[in-house]
Parts: C-alpha cells; sequence; structure tokens
C-alpha cells in the first residue's frame, strides 16, 4: 500500500503540467520542446506516472523475470581491467598492479593473429583464481587459450567449480569486423563447440561464446541497433548451436555479452535495462528447462567512437559519466578504457586513473548500494520500453531476412549502421554534436605524437578473402584529427590574425567563435589589444603579416573594412570574416574575401580549404 506523504498538496495530472508550459511559451506549440533521439525516440519535457501506467515490468523486483530490474539484488558490479597480452610475464605484472590497485577482475586481451597466440606460462601465476574473474579473448585461438586456462588452474590448486571467467570467443563478431570467418564457416563454429562441450563438464561458471555488441556502438550504431543486433548475434548462436545437438540451456549458460557505453547517459542506463528483458524472452522462446538460461553476463566498456586524441584529460570526464550509465542500468561488470589508450600503449598512470573511477563511483559514491536506484523514474521506465520496443523491432527485421549471417550477407546491417554513422559524422562536422577540445573549444597550443594509428579492437590481423562486407569502425573525431595533425606536423603553423571592431559584445563573441572554429585545425592566434583602431590593425597586420585575416565585427562595416585592406594591405594574406553577410557575400568575395565562418559551416570541409590556402596540402 502507497502511503500519501503530502496530504496537504493536491496531485497535479500532466495535463496540468502541459497546460502549464504552453502558457510559459507564451503561444509557441508544446511540440516545440519536443526533441528526437537518435534512436527516433520523442523526448518530451515532462514525465509523470500516467507515462508508465499502461507498462508491465516496472512493479517486477530485481531477480524476477523479466529482469528489467536486474538479475539479483544485492549484487554489486565488478570492477575490469583489461591487459593486452604481448608477453605472458609481463601482463602478469600488470595483473598483479591491477589487483593491488582496486581492480576486481582481469581481461587479458589476445590481439588475433594466424601463427599461434602467445602461451600463458606465468600469466595467472598469484592470483587467486577462486575469488579473481578472469576473462580471456582471442577469436583464432580459443581451444588454446582454454587448454592453458585448464592447465593454470590445475597447478594453482583451486577445484575448477571455483573459478569464474570466460573465454570471449565470438566468430560471428570477427565475420562482422573482418568480412569473412578466420577459418572456414564450419571449422570456426566448431572450435566454439569443442570448448563448450569440453569446458561443460568441469567448469560450471566458465562462459565460452560472447556477443561483442561494441562492434555496432563503434561503428555508429545507435543504442536500439546495438541492443536489436546483439539480441540477433546471439539468438543467430542459440539457433545453429542447437542445429548441431546441443539443448538450449547449455549455450545460453555459456554466453556472455560485451556492450559499449556511450555519453548519452539516459538512454544508455535504458539500453542495459532494455536487453536484460528482451535477451530473457529471446530465450524463453526457446523453452529452456533451466530458469537460469535466461540469465546471462553483461559486460560493459567505455566506448572508444567519442574519445579523442587531443584533449585527452577530457576522456576522463566521458568515461565517469559512462560508468555511471553502465552501473545504474545494472551491468555485471565494467572496464573503463585509460583516457589516453589511442596515443600510447600501456601506462601504470593511466589505468590507475582509469580504475580509480570506479573505486570512487563504488566506495566514495555508494553506487553500489541501491539495486537499480532508476526503478520508478517515469522517464527512465519510459525509456526503456521505448527502446525495448525499437530495439525488438530490429531485432524482428533481421530474424525476417533469416537471422544474422543471412542479413550481414545481404548487407542490410552493414547499411542501417553506415547510415547512422554518417549521421554522426555530419553532425560533428556542422557541430550540432558537440566534442569538446576536439570540434569546439580547443586547445590550438596542444601538440600530440604523429603515433595515432589505433587497431580499435584489437584485431590487426584481416582474412584476404570476404564473404561479407565489413562494418566501418572509426571514432568520431577521426577526420577533424587528421586535420589538426596535418597542422601539427607541418613545418610552419599557419598564424590568424583577428581584425575586431565596433561594439564589444559582437566583436568579442565573432572572435571566439573563430578561435573556437578555426583554433580545431591547430592554427595560431596572434593577441590584440581590445579597442584597437582600423588603423592600429593595419600597421600591425603589416608588420606581422600574419598568414590568415578574419575580420570579427558587425557585417554591415564589412564592405568599409574590406576596402580598407584591399587598399593598405602590403602582401596578400589569406581574407575571411566571421558571420554570414547575406546579400553582401557577392560584393565581399570580389572584394577578396575568401572564407565566411558562421553556424552552418561544414567545420572539416572549411579546415581543409584552409589548409590548401595557406599551403599545407
Amino acid at each position: 500500500m502507497e502511503e500519501n506523504l503530502f496530504p496537504d498538496f493536491e496531485p497535479v495530472t500532466r495535463r496540468q503540467w502541459i497546460d502549464r508550459m504552453i502558457q510559459d511559451l507564451k503561444g509557441l506549440p508544446y511540440e516545440k520542446l519536443i526533441w528526437k533521439s537518435p534512436e527516433g525516440i520523442p523526448v518530451e519535457p515532462v514525465y509523470t506516472r500516467e507515462n508508465i501506467e499502461t507498462l508491465s515490468g516496472p512493479d517486477s523486483l530485481p531477480g524476477e523475470f523479466p529482469y528489467l530490474r536486474g538479475y539479483s539484488s544485492g549484487r554489486p558490479w565488478i570492477i575490469g581491467q583489461d591487459i593486452t597480452v604481448t608477453d605472458s610475464k609481463d601482463a602478469n605484472r600488470q595483473a598483479q598492479k591491477a589487483l593491488r590497485g582496486g581492480a576486481e577482475a582481469l581481461g587479458f586481451i589476445y590481439p588475433d593473429h594466424p601463427v599461434p597466440c602467445i602461451g600463458m606460462d606465468g600469466l595467472l601465476d598469484n592470483i587467486d583464481l577462486a575469488t579473481v574473474p578472469v576473462f580471456l579473448e582471442n577469436n583464432l585461438h580459443p581451444y588454446i587459450l582454454y587448454t592453458g586456462l585448464k592447465k593454470a588452474i590445475s597447478a594453482s590448486g583451486i577445484p575448477y567449480d571455483k573459478f569464474q571467467g570466460a573465454i570471449s570467443f565470438d566468430p560471428l563478431g570477427f565475420l562482422t569486423v573482418h568480412g569473412d570467418y578466420p577459418s572456414t564457416e564450419k571449422d570456426t563454429f566448431q572450435w566454439g563447440k569443442e570448448v563448450m562441450e569440453e569446458s561443460d563438464t568441469i567448469f560450471p561458471h566458465l562462459r565460452t561464446l560472447a556477443v561483442h555488441a561494441d562492434i555496432f556502438n563503434h561503428a555508429g550504431a545507435t543504442a536500439a541497433q546495438e541492443t536489436g543486433y546483439a539480441l540477433a548475434a546471439g539468438n543467430e548462436y542459440l539457433s545453429y548451436y542447437t542445429e548441431n545437438g546441443f539443448p538450449v540451456d547449455k549455450i545460453a549458460r555459456h554466453l556472455l555479452f560485451l556492450f559499449a557505453v556511450s555519453g548519452n547517459f539516459f538512454m544508455e542506463v535504458a539500453k542495459f535495462r532494455a536487453f536484460r528483458m528482451l535477451w530473457s524472452a529471446v530465450v524463453k522462446g526457446w523453452n529452456p528447462k533451466d530458469p537460469g538460461s535466461l540469465i546471462t553476463h553483461i559486460h560493459a566498456t567505455t566506448t572508444l567512437r567519442n574519445k579523442t586524441l587531443y584533449d585527452p584529460y577530457v576522456n576522463i570526464l566521458r568515461a565517469t559519466t559512462e560508468s555511471m550509465s553502465a552501473i545504474l542500468g545494472g551491468a555485471d561488470s565494467l572496464t573503463v578504457r585509460p583516457h589516453d589508450s589511442m596515443l600510447r600503449a600501456y601506462n601504470e598512470t593511466s589505468a590507475h586513473l582509469a580504475r580509480n573511477i570506479q573505486l570512487i563511483l563504488k566506495h566514495e559514491s555508494r553506487l553500489d548500494t541501491v539495486t537499480d536506484p532508476m526503478a520508478g523514474a517515469y522517464y527512465v521506465e519510459s525509456l526503456t520500453r521505448q527502446l525495448a520496443d525499437k530495439a525488438w523491432d530490429i531485432f524482428l527485421s533481421v530474424e525476417k531476412e533469416g537471422g544474422y549471417r543471412k542479413a550481414l550477407e545481404k548487407g542490410s546491417i552493414q547499411d542501417s549502421l553506415a547510415t547512422s554513422l554518417n549521421r554522426r559524422l555530419k553532425d560533428i562536422a556542422t557541430r550540432k554534436e558537440i566534442l569538446v577540445g576536439t570540434n569546439h573549444y580547443p586547445n590550438p597550443e596542444e601538440n600530440i605524437t604523429a603515433e595515432k594509428k589505433m587497431d580499435h579492437l584489437n584485431m590487426s590481423w584481416s582474412p584476404a578473402t570476404k564473404r561479407v562486407r565489413p562494418v566501418d569502425i572509426r571514432r568520431l573525431s577521426e577526420e577533424m584529427e587528421s586535420l589538426r595533425l596535418t597542422t601539427e606536423l607541418s613545418q610552419k603553423k599557419p598564424v590568424v590574425y583577428l581584425f575586431g571592431f565596433g561594439p564589444s559584445s559582437i566583436r568579442s563573441a565573432r572572435e571566439n567563435f573563430v578561435i573556437n572554429l578555426v583554433g580545431c585545425a591547430g592554427f595560431s592566434f596572434t593577441e590584440t589589444t581590445p579597442g584597437m583602431s582600423p588603423e592600429q590593425h593595419m600597421d600591425t597586420i603589416n608588420r606581422l603579416k600574419p598568414d590568415i585575416v578574419f575580420l570579427c565585427g558587425d557585417e554591415e562595416q564589412y564592405i568599409g573594412m574590406t576596402a580598407l585592406l584591399k587598399k593598405e594591405l602590403k602582401y596578400e594574406p589569406v581574407l575571411g570574416v566571421a558571420g554570414d553577410p547575406g546579400k553582401m557575400t557577392g560584393e565581399l568575395k570580389e572584394q577578396g574575401i575568401r572564407f565566411f565562418l558562421h553556424n552552418r559551416v561544414n567545420v572539416p570541409a572549411l579546415l581543409k580549404d584552409l589548409q590548401k590556402a595557406v599551403n599545407l596540402i
């Protein structure tokens, strides 16, 4: 029974809230306040109890089907750290430091190479395998990893049934990224079958099949696409291995899902809640005998796609909000990527900072003390259901095509992801979406090394043949960073002069606009004194001879100032104006103005043209 805590207050209906907002809008329609997310979900400014009265699930308890509120109550997430294995003993040293520094689980990532993977000798030494979950990943040699793991556990003396962890073998993920399997389709899936068969008799808590939903995220997926395609890939494994004689309970027990968590805070919370609910429905459709088959392990990793080479400390802030989304959404385990992982190899200081994000959220913010803290929030519950509906539609569309493999062969998954990716890249290019430090608010003085090429998913080897078209994996900042690196590596950094005049409010706003836009290419700016007269500007320009001059002031004066430039300049810099002068554009072009900076420009295209204009490219 609910207790009315505020009996003296009259209840307020959703309609009353909307009417009040319409009143405050002073004639503008309420629809002006509704925005549509990339998933196509309309997000309203107000949500009330009425939004969730018709929804099923919010009143369920943690541990109850459909697991909207989590798989159990009082189970905190596991703090993980990934380690790339190039030398087993060095990886063990990193693991020891990670465990001493607060890590609770270890992920060992073996690069995919056709030669046999690096051995495990010494990898798990001095690690308490009865309490520390270990996740191993390699898509070419899962059986070698399994036999090495079995040998290490036997040598440690702990019972096999005490070990928890996974061998994250994902042939469908490999196909999606590389366009073909590492061997024939039959042989590749057979590798998974062998490991599953052998491990199942002695390792009750070892999972050996993985769905890398993070691949979709890094290929531009919306939260709905990432969820829907993860369901489809998981269902493909259920279908394939049941056809090859495995009971669905065994396959489901061996599956785990690896998601990337992005920066859309509430949408990401909803993603994890929606996925649990939908996956339990998918498995239930296979009529498992064991209710535990409806439960899987969900691992989250902070995404790569919004991380940047420049201003890398901003990545720490991004990873913090992403971590909160994963935790509040109910991820079972979480790995935070080091903020500078795109710039350099393993660095203990960076790994330490990454771990501390989770340690603060767990031990200082106490996010582990409440189960499903978002439960009952009208917005989150509504968003979860709307996202689940979108993801389910995507899942059904893949199934109508014959399943995940057939959809990949037809190219529909690749096309859908490419559409989403191109939309995001366009938003970045036009600054509709902001990446702080990259396409807005840059630090023009910052420099980075030229060692910028990254193997995003540690899948460095690729088959020569292509069965399907691979998905396009990239970070959103790559185009902007490439332009910035071109400037950085040039022999002479272009110098920009801001010719400011007119009212200070207009002048300073337009100067800041130019700095925040052109600075994204790494150009430098001369310092000027506010209030300089046009004649003083001309003297300074002719003395310093900057490469580019931008007029920043009242548009009505641009014609006169351009005439002054044309008359007084003693050399030929590149000329531009801040703003969109409209009808004056043609006349300004005739007087030598080449660039017009305003909110509608395509930033990478404009910066590339500027680089061409000053002979950088």
